[in-house]
């Protein structure tokens, strides 16, 4: 019987299988199948298919044994049959990406997605009825005002928080709408939370995100004008370069971006609110470029780009900050 050699239980149930430190989606479906069967005895095959909506039992062993091999609309049912999280599932997705490859370039490719979701995987990805979150950039901020002060319900405490301040009604309408989204949450002592710091949104809301940006954006150039030189950083510069130089560019700002997460992943003294815009900008010469997200992916050269980082604090002049990142 082909399912013997995965049916068989572990016992005692060992530690939770991290998909991030795979590089072979095969060998994190047949670890995770098993740590899945050590915690439930019952747990098969048979019972996979049916969770994930496979006609076939058999299904499962014949993907980890490569015989056949994971369809965009399979991975999402593998993800739901696994007991996978939103994000593990769109991991799931790039992994099996990189093991199908069929040649260098797709490797490449797929292999930069891989360390990109693996850096960010502890982003929480929304989903459709979280939707409006992205709609009205004063979500995020009131979102962000939660987890850097110490509010218990007062609103206008909270909106006197911000720059420029809101209005008690405005702040209360926001809050109840982020704790009904399942965005924050108040406990037993009255003090509100955010279930998380690090939101993205759906493939299907790119759109979304990017008007975000823009309000974000228009946000800076208020506050180049609102905050006092002291208190924020701004600097551009048009740069001739070539296409080389302009990927090395690329890969520079990425890797300060994820050195920046990772310093505020780290902060347990949050206590204002910074805005933070990173711009690399194509202004002439050089081939069209194509955008994959917060930054230009595809290089061109000669090209003239623009680097902007924006920070606006909030009332305290405490040297800690905060960043709350919606994905860009």
């Amino acid at each position: 019987m082909e399912e013997s050699e995965t049916e068989e239980s572990t016992g005692a149930p060992g530690p939770e299988t991290n998909i991030y430190q795979y590089v072979d989606y095969r060998a994190f479906l047949k670890d995770r199948f098993r740590w899945l069967q050590s915690r439930d005895a019952t747990f098969s095959q048979r019972k996979l298919a049916r969770t994930a909506g496979f006609a076939n039992p058999g299904f499962f062993n014949e993907v980890i044994q490569g015989r056949r091999k994971l369809s965009s609309a399979a991975i999402e049912r593998m993800g739901l049959g696994m007991s996978l999280e939103t994000n593990e599932t769109e991991f799931l997705r790039v992994l099996v990406a990189y093991t199908e490859a069929k040649d260098l370039s797709e490797k490449e490719a797929a292999h930069q997605k891989l360390e990109q979701r693996r850096n960010r995987h502890f982003f929480r990805r929304l989903n459709q009825s979280q939707s409006k979150y992205y709609l009205d950039f004063n979500y995020p901020l009131v979102r962000a005002a939660i987890e850097a002060c110490d509010f218990r319900g007062n609103y206008q405490i909270l909106g006197d928080f911000l720059r420029p301040p809101m209005q008690a009604a405005s702040v209360k309408r926001y809050v109840r709408d982020l704790c009904e989204w399942g965005l924050a949450s108040q406990d037993r002592d009255g003090k509100y939370h955010v279930t998380h710091s690090f939101l993205e949104p759906p493939e299907e809301m790119r759109d979304a995100l990017v008007r975000l940006q823009q309000a974000w954006l228009s946000q800076s150039v208020f506050h180049l004008n609102a905050v006092p030189a002291s208190e924020r950083h701004v600097s551009s510069a048009l740069l001739t370069v070539g296409e080389e130089t302009y990927k090395a560019i690329l890969k520079q700002v990425e890797k300060m971006r994820e050195e920046i997460l990772r310093m505020v992943r780290e902060d347990k003294a949050a206590d204002r609110v910074v805005l933070f815009n990173i711009q690399v900008l194509p202004r002439g010469g050089g081939r069209r470029l194509r955008t994959t997200g917060p930054v230009l992916a595809a290089p061109a050269a000669p090209i003239s780009a623009t680097t902007t980082v924006a920070g606006a604090t909030s009332i305290t002049a405490a040297p800690e900050t905060r960043i709350q990142s919606e994905g860009a």
